[in-house]
């Protein structure tokens, strides 16, 4: 019984034991189901918050085996705080899977960046525990190389693969070092699920890198360095978008094995684009001449960025990450720097400052919108966000800045280009201004000077002595005078026009009879120069009302130009008819025409055409159009090149026509002071030689110039000593002067046809003419004009006006110079071909003609024609030009050679004197004695 009731005792222990046990399993398991993060379904994103465990205290030098062999040590507590401040904490997550999941990934999630879904760290240890024991280990973090990390990708650089077994519980403590603030808020997340994050689908970043390339393009082409650091704004903000994008992971690659130079990158672009930026505003708007003080200040902002860069790469360097906190105090500081320098810029009255500030202002509104969206402050949308509301805002006012300085520049390059031209016009109107003024100038002057040295130096000249002057000086001097006159009172006439100084002064008369009397003064002109006079006129007009000084300038510049440039027997026609109402006058010439392309510029002012080269101030035209624009007419020009011109005016006569204010009520039917336009306008005849008759023996000299009041004047101080030819233009000049082969060419430089350099350049190339010295006479005294006459092969070159008495030495010491030369070929002539010196054309000519002589030397018939023909001139050029070169005649030149070249076959002995005799060309032995001696003054026995 005992027995039994033991064993009893026995059985109820161990049965309470059992149940004892079976209990506390149960309560363990239950336990430890709270601890545990229970995975019971496959959800792709589960969070884990609230099953993570931190482990705060000691957490900074715990390491994993002290955690595991000391628990009681290292005590877990529950994690409360989704963001933790310290710098280094251990987190724990435990798993009891209820089903087994594979290709899970647990993640760092950012609560608080809308932009970025998964939160960078510096640096993560995580460990898998199972039993007590670690069966794997991983790292992960912003300083983590890929190759390191169990996921690669280094823009995933805070994730850890997780595979779940079924009812194989596994914890995974985690290790985490960040120096700014660590994201406690972990997901499992299934493998190939995208983030719901910040995306602009890539289009942003590549919007900016062609924009970049093509502003890249457009600094090379316009050579402007503020488009170089534009493209080096748009390249910063491609790439850095690429950083911030998920789906464009190339940049994280390239640097996912030096995870420090993509941080560096990282600080480099954020600050390094205001840097560009700054600097693009600088060179865009040329601000240091906007402002000096303001561009200073500018570059102190980009000189702090630069500073900003330096320290936080130097921290990045010792191994202190920069990014976040330290970022944002430089960041920050920079762009209120920023924002105030803009501000302060938008009070400066310049357009394209205005554009820099604008897109600086706009970026910076919608940054601080960006980041008060990013912390969830302030509500936006998602796929159009303020960040991407801020660069393209910024590129698109940019964009508006570029386009209008290229506006600006195009019309600065018109407004240059006009300013150019004008300059070019002013300055041609000057150069031929004074050619106008220093012709007549020279023609007064000269005379003047002239009639002074008459008056015998022993006397002394008082204001009472009479200087007697020639007659046909006085009226060379009153022409001129008068010219001057009229030049000076266009310019002021077009001068009192510009400041609305000039007035219509109307009057009653007789309007035709006023034309008639100032077109038939030019009829004496047309005879002159045989030219066809036709006219037309109407009956008389009454009760016409005309201005008669701006009537007879109207009608005097269109009618002078017409005859001017028609030729001898062509025609002008004047037509005079009352036209409803109006007065229409219509001036016709034959003369070259005017090209189309020029026709369009004859009225304005200082502008010449080129074709005709023909010399004037470049104002008649214009002064006419403004006053038949002041007398409310109408002024038209058709021409035909070859045929002729045809100006048609038409101008309004009546009463009610004028205002009361331009109505004179002064009774003058005939012209007041009215110019003698013969003595203004016609060519003076050919000068004579007083009476004497020509000499052959004095040198010749042709004289080129279109003013024939100074062919006349030149003339007459030169032909006492000279003989004179002349011609009116450069091209008659280049004709006379290949035919008579002068000794002196004197030349003016702004001619028709031909000016004063092309002839002397062509004289100087034709070997007919090549030796003839010229002087040039111009009205250009720059030393540039100078040194251009010079160059073209002037022997001289004289500044009108000049006296009469220089022009006279300078002629006879260049011929007297030619004699020099001619003293070279002259005596005996021991030179043979090849040792003629082939420096000058000159001297090409001389080897020719030596040539052809040494060549014919044994033909006793060559003659001067033939010698002429084998170096292709005329029998008279070439005279003249042998004379100017060696002072011998062809024939003498002949006969000098070949006894020179007879003496030295006799010195030689090589032949009797018979045969050097026929050698040279000798077939009369007798005759050939006697042209020896007379030439060495022996005979040729004697030799």
């Amino acid at each position: 019984m005992r027995l039994y009731l033991h064993f009893l005792k026995v059985l109820c222990v161990v049965t309470f034991l059992i149940f004892s046990q079976a209990v506390i399993g149960q309560d363990a398991r239950v336990s430890d189901s709270l601890r545990h993060y229970v995975v019971d379904s496959d959800y792709p994103l589960q969070d884990l918050f609230s099953k993570t465990e931190v482990l705060k205290e000691g957490a900074e030098n715990a390491t994993i085996k002290d955690i595991l062999e000391r628990p009681e040590e290292y005590r877990f507590t529950a994690l409360h705080d989704s963001v933790i401040t310290e710098n280094s904490i251990w987190l724990r997550v435990s798993f009891y899977p209820k089903q087994s999941l594979q290709d899970r990934f647990i993640i760092f999630k950012n609560v608080i960046e809308k932009y970025r879904y998964v939160t960078p760290h510096d640096s993560i240890l995580a460990y898998y525990v199972r039993s007590g024991h670690i069966i794997d280990s991983t790292k992960s973090g912003v300083f983590i190389p890929a190759s390191q990390k169990s996921l690669s990708i280094a823009n995933e650089r805070n994730t850890f693969p997780v595979s779940l077994i079924k009812n194989t519980p596994i914890t995974v403590y985690l290790k985490i070092y960040d120096q700014n603030k660590i994201y406690t808020q972990l997901e499992l997340r299934e493998v190939g699920i995208p983030f719901e994050q910040h995306n602009t689908s890539g289009w942003l970043p590549a919007f900016a890198l062609i924009l970049a390339v093509y502003v890249l393009a457009f600094f090379f082409y316009t050579k402007d360095r503020s488009y170089f650091y534009l493209f080096g704004f748009y390249a910063c903000i491609a790439i850095y978008e690429q950083f911030v994008e998920n789906n464009l992971p190339w940049i994280d690659q390239f640097f996912s094995e030096i995870p420090r130079a993509a941080v560096a990158t990282w600080l480099i672009l954020t600050l390094g684009s205001k840097v560009f930026f700054l600097q693009f505003g600088r060179k865009f708007t040329n601000l240091r001449s906007i402002s000096p003080l303001w561009d200073k200040i500018v570059m102190g902002v980009i000189g702090y960025f630069l500073i900003a860069i330096a320290v936080q790469l130097c921290l990045l360097a010792y191994g202190i990450n920069p990014l976040n906190y330290l970022q944002f105090i430089f960041a920050g500081i920079g762009f209120l720097a920023v924002l105030v320098v803009t501000i302060r810029l938008l009070f400066f009255k310049d357009t394209l400052l205005t554009y820099f500030a604008a897109s600086s202002i706009w970026s910076f509104i919608f940054s601080i919108t960006g980041i008060l969206w990013e912390n969830g402050i302030l509500p936006f949308w998602n796929e159009l966000n303020p960040w991407i509301i801020a660069n393209v805002g910024l590129m698109f006012i940019l964009a508006l800045a570029i386009a209008r300085k290229m506006q600006l520049s195009e019309r600065a390059k018109s407004e240059v280009e006009k300013v150019r031209e004008i300059d070019t016009i002013k300055s041609k109107f000057f150069a031929n201004i004074s050619h106008e003024f220093r012709t007549p100038l020279s023609l007064i002057l000269g005379p003047v000077n002239q009639s002074l040295e008459n008056i015998p130096a022993s006397e002394t000249i008082e204001d009472s002595t009479d200087v007697p002057v020639k007659g046909k000086h006085l009226k060379v001097m009153k022409r001129n005078a008068l010219r001057l006159q009229n030049l000076v009172d266009q310019i002021l006439d077009l001068s009192k026009i510009d400041q609305g100084k000039m007035k219509l002064r109307v009057t009653e008369g007789d309007i035709i009879q006023f034309v008639r009397s100032i077109v038939f003064s030019f009829e004496s002109l047309t005879e002159i120069k045989h030219i066809h006079f036709q006219t037309h006129f109407p009956k008389n007009i009454e009760n016409a009302y005309f201005d008669r000084d701006k009537l007879e300038k109207i009608i005097v510049n269109i009618l002078s130009n017409a005859i001017k440039f028609t030729p001898e027997h062509g025609k002008v026609a004047v037509l005079v008819e009352d036209h409803a109402g109006s007065l229409k006058i219509s001036i016709t010439d034959t003369g070259n025409g005017i090209q189309k392309e020029e026709l369009t510029h004859v009225f304005d002012r200082f502008y010449q055409t080129e074709t005709t080269q023909d010399q004037g101030t470049g104002i008649g035209l214009a002064l006419v159009k403004e006053l038949v624009h002041l007398y409310r007419g109408q002024i038209s020009v058709a021409s035909t090149e070859e045929v002729g011109t045809t100006f048609k005016v038409l101008l309004p006569y009546h009463k009610y026509s004028f205002r009361e204010d331009e109505i004179v009520e002064v009774n003058n039917n005939h012209p007041s002071e009215n110019i003698d336009h013969t003595l203004l306008f016609s060519e003076a005849d050919e000068p004579t030689t007083n009476g004497k008759e020509i000499n052959a023996d004095l040198p010749l000299i042709l004289i080129v110039e279109d003013n024939p009041d100074l062919r006349h004047y030149i003339a007459s101080q030169m032909e006492d000593d000279f003989t004179i030819i002349m011609a009116k233009d450069g091209q008659e000049g280049f004709s006379k002067a290949e035919v008579e082969i002068p000794d002196l060419i004197i030349s003016d430089v702004m001619m028709p046809k031909m000016n004063g350099y092309e002839l002397c350049k062509k004289l100087k190339t034709d070997l007919k003419t090549s030796h003839i010295p010229v002087i040039l006479l111009t009205a250009k005294a720059e030393q540039s004009d100078k040194l251009e006459g010079l160059e073209t092969g002037a022997d001289d070159y004289l500044t009108k006006p000049f006296d009469g008495r220089e022009l006279k030495i300078r002629a006879e010491n260049l011929i007297q110079q030619r004699e020099i030369l001619r003293h070279k070929f002259s005596g005996e002539l021991k030179i043979r071909p090849s040792q003629v010196t082939l420096s000058s054309m000159d001297e090409r000519f001389m080897n020719q003609v030596i040539t052809a002589i040494e060549d014919h030397m044994s033909n006793e018939f060559y003659t001067v024609e033939d010698l002429a023909s084998h170096v292709g001139f005329s029998r008279s050029q070439l005279n003249r030009k042998l004379k100017n070169l060696t002072g011998k005649s062809p024939n003498q030149l002949i006969r000098e050679f070949r006894l020179t070249r007879a003496k030295e076959l006799l010195e030689q002995r090589s032949a009797s004197i018979s045969e050097v005799a026929y050698q040279v060309g000798y077939t009369n032995l007798s005759y050939f004695s006697k042209s020896y001696k007379e030439a060495f003054g022996m005979l040729p026995s004697d030799a």
